[in-house]
Formats: C-alpha cells, sequence, structure tokens
C-alpha cells in the first residue's frame, strides 16, 4: 500500500499547479500557466501581460505573473481559488 494520498475516484480533477517563481522566462511561462507562446506575446503586446527584457530573453516577473492570471480569472467572471 501507498503511503501517498490517492484522491477518491470520484473527486474533481483540478489541474492546477503553478508554483510562485520571482521570474519566468517564457517557456517557463507557458508551462507554469498552460499557455502558448503566441498567446503570451500577444498579452505583452496588448499591454495585459508586463515583461522585462535582460538582454535577449524577456522575463516576466512572478507578481506580474499573478496579477495576469488574476485579471483574466476576473474578466471571464470566475472566481479565485480558495487557499486552506
Amino acid at each position: 500500500m501507498s503511503a501517498r494520498h490517492q484522491p477518491a475516484a470520484d473527486a474533481p480533477s483540478l489541474n492546477v499547479s503553478v508554483a510562485v517563481r520571482p521570474a519566468y522566462d517564457i517557456p517557463g511561462f507557458c508551462e507554469a500557466f498552460g499557455v502558448g507562446r503566441s498567446h503570451v506575446f500577444d498579452e505583452i503586446a496588448r499591454g495585459r501581460l508586463r515583461a522585462t527584457k535582460i538582454g535577449r530573453r524577456t522575463v516576466i516577473a512572478g507578481t506580474d505573473a499573478l496579477a495576469w492570471l488574476e485579471a483574466y480569472r476576473q474578466a471571464s467572471g470566475q472566481s479565485s481559488p480558495k487557499v486552506a
């Protein structure tokens, strides 16, 4: 028997696994938030997602990533998940 907790078979599956990091590069942001590169660059171009250039690399601060996610949820009418 496994020591790890297994969810009940009828429990809803939540696919939320965002670990807050100080900053994300574009591939890391895409992986963490489940969006594609095109969408990220479109959000940056529209001013909805703040990004900073460090040399040739585009970096998104963790606080800006979470602010973008919260704004996206509010715009779509979803509420933020409650943290226990």
